[in-house]
């Protein structure tokens, strides 16, 4: 049975996958990209195909609209169906394999449902929830593991452990050939493939010109704000705080949206790496979350030598070698705290703090001014809305894990603004404490009237 694909976004890559796990060749088509590629075909071949799936989720006027592409086409409107695949994980595959069994069982399954896919729809719900009982499983085997190796070699690095410990890793030997030899990657410039910018801009936002930035006039202001989603805006929302700084500065200033991780060590290398030549007058930089997102760290990466990381970056990695998993994938898969047990507070707090001396001191070294600004938080708020009060219920509560420790906030942060240091940390918070406004989507993630606010306080500052 000839399959068909026809989008290529989220859906229509969990469709390939599913497909091609169960060894289904499947072609492509999505009107919004123009690639060159043997899987990708035109709309002229519909005819071609005995099953055409529309990968498309929850957006009845786009399906529609394809619907009578393919019909117009020559499609038969007997073999066109849509798939939706919200909540699809690779991991799900094997309980796929396990009902359906065989490819052509599958195939005939989907053939002979409805439009919808109701029988495929009621499939994939029940295998969800077991999905969802075998990570929390799984992410207890995975943590008694990751602590049997960390007592075993207590100071080797995370990074290095996943390589030992990679599959087919013991098998592996050196034969002596010039440049065979295993490379350890270390947390280092990463850069998140965001799907609605390319790597010609370095998957940033907005576009920027390095070569007329680099031959500004001397009486322009470059100004670089770096943090993860608050700065850099969703894939489908407006960077708000962005722009209204950009409204609230006059011509003479230029705003870069850096927003790249919520990480203050990766902001930095991405800046001594990419944009130290510009030499930015102003340099922004949103922290603090560090406090929430490197209790996941490796110890010896953090206490040894202070390099506070993305969990995403040793997640992807460990993936990626099929090793060892890292305490922040057993968080977010098992819904529960598996922080790592020999880091606490005061370990991130002394590592965030010679990360932004070593940023400040990279800016300053060529006149630049650095601002190092603690993010806001809905737990610094002394009143919350009844929309807060929702999402915070609804949404951190019936999520644990990440959010767990999110009570605490208040306290850790009026405890590291305490701290004795060389350079002055701004607190975002203070200019919101007393709000009654709905400002806030979750614990962390703003919505544009706290953007706008932001901004406000950040032109404050820079203009002191």
């Amino acid at each position: 049975m000839n399959v068909l694909i026809y989008g290529f976004g989220w859906t229509g890559r969990a469709c390939l996958h599913l497909l091609e796990s169960f060894g289904i060749s499947c072609k492509i088509i999505d009107d919004s990209l123009n690639v060159v590629h043997d899987k990708f075909v035109s709309l002229d071949s519909v005819d071609d195909f005995d099953l055409i799936l529309i990968a498309v989720s929850n957006k009845q006027n786009v399906i529609d609209s394809i619907n009578n592409k393919i019909l117009a086409a020559g499609g038969g409107d007997y073999k066109v169906k849509n798939i939706s695949l919200d909540g699809y994980r690779k991991s799900q595959v094997k309980f796929f394999i396990e009902y359906y069994k065989y490819k052509n069982y599958l195939l005939e399954s989907l053939f002979s449902d409805d439009f919808c896919l109701s029988g495929f729809a009621e499939v994939f719900e029940n295998i969800k929830v077991k999905h969802k009982q075998f990570l929390k499983d799984k992410a207890k085997d995975d943590y008694n593991r990751r602590l049997a190796l960390d007592k075993i070699n207590p100071n080797l690095s995370v990074f290095s452990k996943m390589y030992q410990g990679a599959s087919g890793r013991l098998f592996d030997f050196d034969d002596g050939d010039s440049g065979s030899f295993l490379l350890v990657n270390y947390p280092g410039v990463m850069l998140n493939a965001f799907g609605d910018t390319s790597d010609m801009n370095l998957f940033l936002k907005e576009e920027i010109d390095f070569v007329s930035l680099k031959n500004r006039n001397k009486d322009t202001k470059l100004v670089v704000l770096f943090g993860a989603c608050t700065i850099r805006g969703g894939q489908c929302e407006e960077a708000f705080v962005v722009k209204y700084l950009k409204e609230m500065l006059d011509s003479n200033f230029i705003v870069l949206n850096c927003g790249l991780s919520a990480v203050t060590w990766e902001n930095f290398l991405f800046f001594n790496t990419f944009l130290y030549p510009l030499f930015p007058d102003i340099v922004v930089n949103l922290c603090f979350t560090e406090i929430i997102l490197c209790q996941y760290n490796c110890d010896v990466c953090l206490k040894t030598y202070q390099i506070p990381y993305s969990p995403t970056y040793e997640l992807k990695l460990g993936d990626r070698e099929d090793s060892v998993y890292s305490y922040y994938q057993m968080t977010i898969s098992g819904k529960q705290n598996f922080k790592n047990p020999n880091i606490n507070k005061d370990d991130i707090f002394e590592a965030l703090d010679i990360r932004l001396l070593q940023f400040s001191n990279m800016v300053a070294s060529y006149g630049g001014r650095f601002y190092a600004v603690i993010h806001p938080f809905l737990h610094l708020k002394k009143s919350w809305s009844k929309e807060e009060k929702w999402a915070y219920v609804f949404h951190d509560k019936q999520n644990p894990g990440v959010y767990n420790g999110c009570e605490d906030l208040q306290e850790l942060v009026y405890e590291f603004l305490q701290r004795k240091r060389q350079i002055n940390i701004y607190n975002s918070n203070d200019y919101i404490k007393d709000s009654k406004e709905t400002l806030f989507k979750d614990w962390i993630h703003i919505n544009e009237s706290m953007a706008k606010k932001l901004a406000e306080y950040i032109f404050t500052i820079i203009k002191e």
